[in-house]
């Protein structure tokens, strides 16, 4: 019995042998069979829609992955790589009512000099100035539009250009935001200013609207403090802007056009041309929203105790249908100064003057400057300067003196 169990187990052991030496000969052969193999056995899988046995998983030499890996593979779409973020204009849109939006003004037909009364009387009141149709790109009227000249408040139209670009070039600041006054505000004089304190916390919108509306000196200085570290880095930024955009003949000094003294003690103010400063006022149109608070009567600051103010430009004004913006200003340099704009039945004009010796004979020709820029054929009546009636009175009592001593 002992020896049949003997034999028998010989048996098993060699055939045992046998099938392991088989079984290791056909996974080397597989092996070496290379990918051709399993592209072959992949696409049998997919097209007879059976998985494969566990011989021919054995013998192929393809790992099996677990389903629950597989169905997420399957079920979870690819990713595409995440593109670069461009920054979000919020607040920049192209005007639709000025198809050559910075394209050069053409001078071929403008009229220069001193603008007949007829037109529009008290244009020898102007230093310089200029009216532009901007639906057309023609000059309607120039004095000594590249005379460089003053220009005081005017210079805070760059601090808001750039104040709005730098919102809009970063996506984490809006209008809306709060921030705190700097200390760096007392450095401007207390003239024309809303009184800003260093600490004091406000939206941007509410130091825009001072700087736009109320022409705020202190306002100006805290967005260039915002922008750029200090007010010479700034008014740098000021400068480098006004050459991108063609300002050939502007030179800016600071971000509220005041004048101030240099390091040799000598006085000295921004300047340009108000073709420069027309070439500027028409980048400010693509801001809505600075459209908005140029057109803006009257304003406030702080809830409580607000202070109340109004728009220096007083051709803001339903008197004078159209103007919507956009800044005054004053030096002894510069004279009283306007940058204006408005828009009449889908056309838009803009103009500037600088120069008048009062606000009131500036007002006054601008006005009818404004009436003239949307009619440039109409004519308006001009009253002809005659004597006093006393004078006249006078005259007639010695010519009748004259003839009773004839006779």
């Amino acid at each position: 019995m002992n020896e049949k169990i003997q034999k028998n187990s010989r048996w098993l052991i060699l055939a045992a042998a046998v099938i392991a030496i088989h079984l290791v000969i056909a996974v080397a052969i597989r092996g070496c069979s290379g990918a051709d193999s399993n592209i072959k056995d992949d696409k049998k899988e997919a097209v007879s829609g059976e998985s494969p046995g566990f011989f021919e998983r054995l013998f192929s030499g393809k790992k099996e992955k677990p389903a629950a890996e597989t169905e997420k593979k399957a079920d979870k779409p690819q990713e595409p790589e995440p593109e670069k973020k461009k920054p979000v204009l919020i607040y920049r849109k192209a005007p639709a009512d000025v198809p050559g939006f910075g394209t050069p003004f053409d001078f071929s037909t403008a009229r220069h000099g001193e603008l007949p009364d007829y037109y529009a009387p008290g244009s020898r009141g102007a230093k310089s100035g200029i009216v532009v149709d901007l639906s057309t790109r023609k000059v309607l009227w120039e004095k000594n539009c590249r005379l460089k000249t003053g220009t005081a408040s005017m210079a805070k139209l760059m601090t808001l250009l750039l104040f709005m670009e730098y919102i809009d070039a970063n996506e984490e600041l809006t209008l809306d935001t709060e921030t705190i006054v700097p200390k760096g505000v007392m450095n401007v004089p207390r003239t024309g200013v809303v009184y800003l304190a260093p600490g004091e916390k406000f939206k941007f919108s509410d130091i825009v609207k001072a700087a736009s509306i109320k022409s705020a000196n202190d306002a100006a200085e805290m967005l260039a403090l915002t922008v750029a570290q200090d007010s010479k880095s700034f008014a740098a930024l000021m400068n480098k802007r006004a050459i991108e955009l063609g300002m050939n003949s502007t030179n800016f000094i600071n971000a509220h056009g005041l004048t101030e003294k240099n390091k040799d003690g000598k006085y000295v103010f921004p300047t340009s041309t108000v073709l420069d400063m027309v070439i500027l006022g028409e980048k400010l149109l693509a801001y809505p929203v600075l459209m908005e608070y140029f057109s803006t009567q009257q304003s406030s600051l702080r809830v409580q105790k607000p202070l109340v103010y109004t728009n220096t430009n007083k051709l803001i004004n339903p008197r004078y249908p159209g103007v919507d913006g956009m800044k005054t200003g004053f030096t002894r340099a510069a004279g009283f100064c306007l940058v204006f704009s408005a828009k009449r039945n889908g056309k838009r004009i803009m103009g500037c003057v600088t120069g008048f010796k009062s606000r009131v004979d500036r007002d006054r020709f601008c006005r009818k400057l404004v009436d003239w820029a949307f009619e440039p054929e109409k004519k308006i009546a001009v009253q002809k300067k005659s004597q006093a009636p006393g004078k006249r009175k006078s005259a007639v009592s010695s010519s009748k003196s004259r003839k009773s001593r004839k006779r």
